[in-house]
């Protein structure tokens, strides 16, 4: 299955598979030389069978790696720049002109793979500093509301914060809410795409979803007739800059236990 270039595990198999192909490919391409060296000096060879056996080597190996590329990534990209390297005609010194052009060819398919693997190590370098920072981020948390269109339920640190009837003015006031945390909303266009009067029952509606007290002013600093501003989650640093009030969870939980 092909895979976007974004996960640092994934990247780092993937970089090993290719430095592999890589480093056995240089072997095999340096070797061309010798091999014929060795080989056009013994009774009976043929340099047409030589070529054919060198040119099956560069294109199985040629073969694994667009195996890797074609197989593995759902960028295609890597894929284009690796195949394009064309064949090339080119003199080598003290070899057939034939077996120049594969020695050749194989090192530009060479030069394209490294270059693919220096990319990829990029990628995979910028993967895991952002997969360092989400981390930091989430060990920054300090307060966080999930919710379950499936069951209903609001949860504060995976406590039960409220549970509203479907359909319910205090559910369709929350499910337009919740999707567009840190966003000042105008009541008006709540009022709008929702259906709903809300102007004068704000407090009413954060009273029946579990937001009162020190829950509301973390999660809603601003509500009034006008504004609604949710705060999700809430982050030690956000808590510490506003002031927040500490939430009392040992009375959560024992509302729940009721």
């Amino acid at each position: 299955m092909s895979m976007k270039l974004s996960d640092s595990t994934d990247l780092e198999q993937i970089i090993t598979e290719l430095d592999n192909l890589l480093s056995d490919g240089y072997i095999k391409q340096r070797d061309y030389i010798h091999q014929y060296n060795i080989k056009s000096k013994q009774e009976g060879f043929s340099l047409d069978q030589f070529l054919e056996e060198k040119n099956n080597e560069l294109n199985d190996w040629y073969g694994e790696v667009v195996l890797v590329l074609h197989g593995k990534f759902a960028e295609k990209y890597h894929l284009f720049h690796f195949m394009k390297q064309k064949r090339t005609a080119m003199s080598i010194i003290g070899v057939p002109e034939k077996l120049g052009g594969i020695i050749i060819t194989f090192e530009s398919h060479l030069f394209a793979l490294e270059d693919i693997i220096l990319r990829l190590v990029e990628r995979r370098n910028l993967a895991v500093r952002r997969e360092i920072a989400e981390k930091e981020y989430q060990a920054d948390i300090l307060y966080q509301i999930t919710f379950s269109e499936h069951t209903r339920i609001i949860k504060l640190n995976n406590i039960q914060l409220a549970n509203p009837k479907s359909d319910s003015k205090a559910m369709n006031f929350f499910e337009y809410v919740y999707p567009l945390a840190n966003t000042p909303i105008e009541v008006s266009k709540i009022e709008e795409v929702a259906g709903l009067d809300l102007a004068n029952n704000i407090q009413d509606i954060l009273r029946d979803l579990g937001f009162i007290g020190a829950i509301r002013q973390v999660f809603f600093p601003v509500a009034t007739k006008k504004k609604v501003l949710f705060i999700n989650p809430v982050t030690k640093k956000y808590a510490l800059d506003n002031d927040l009030p500490v939430i009392d969870f040992s009375k959560l939980t024992r509302q729940n236990e009721t």
